[in-house]
């Protein structure tokens, strides 16, 4: 692959996760749990990878920024292909309001605040929320702040449309009725 990059002049490489993956488990940081089968596909990527990459370019992988920043045209552009100072982990979770504070995470009805303000702030237009499909409490206050604020919800998605369903059916997430 890294023969193909450089034929087409390729002039900045960012270090993603699973590079970071196949680095972990080529450097022996983390155990393989032989009962997982994550943990075995993952072991036997890497072992392909070992395998056909040269080392030099192994190398390269290990000496590549997980972020950098480029100028084109007068235009910073900042490049990532997770957060700028994270690779793996729950702060990559799409519905992690508040990621970007280091330290411990904020108490669910501080989320709930942050969802309400968010949606305060931005009256018009479309508002796109992403979340873990299971993640109820985070789906319920994202339904109360649409609605104290006029808003409408559109849910998007099979694994989520059938969970908010679910929990509905068993009243674990509550609609507001206008009164």
């Amino acid at each position: 692959m890294f023969e193909l990059l450089e034929n087409i002049n390729t002039s900045v490489y960012i270090r993603g996760n699973w590079d970071d993956c196949f680095l972990d488990v080529q450097q022996k940081k983390v155990g393989v749990n032989f009962d997982d089968p994550s943990d075995v596909y993952i072991g036997l990527l890497g072992q392909y990878v070992a395998e056909h990459l040269k080392v030099d370019y192994q190398n390269k992988l290990k000496s590549l920024p997980i972020h950098t920043t480029k100028e084109v045209n007068g235009l910073s552009i900042d490049l990532s292909l997770n957060l700028n100072t994270h690779n793996s982990g729950p702060a990559l979770l799409a519905d992690a309001a508040g990621t970007a504070h280091i330290g411990t995470p904020d108490h669910e009805s501080v989320l709930g605040d942050y969802i309400l303000e968010n949606f305060h702030l931005h009256k018009s237009g479309r508002i796109i929320v992403a979340a873990v499909a299971s993640n109820i409490q985070r789906i319920q206050q994202v339904v109360d702040a649409a609605y104290k604020v006029g808003r409408k919800v559109v849910i998007s998605g099979n694994d989520l449309e059938k969970v908010v369903r679910t929990a509905l059916r068993l009243k674990k997430l509550i609609l507001p009725i206008p009164e």
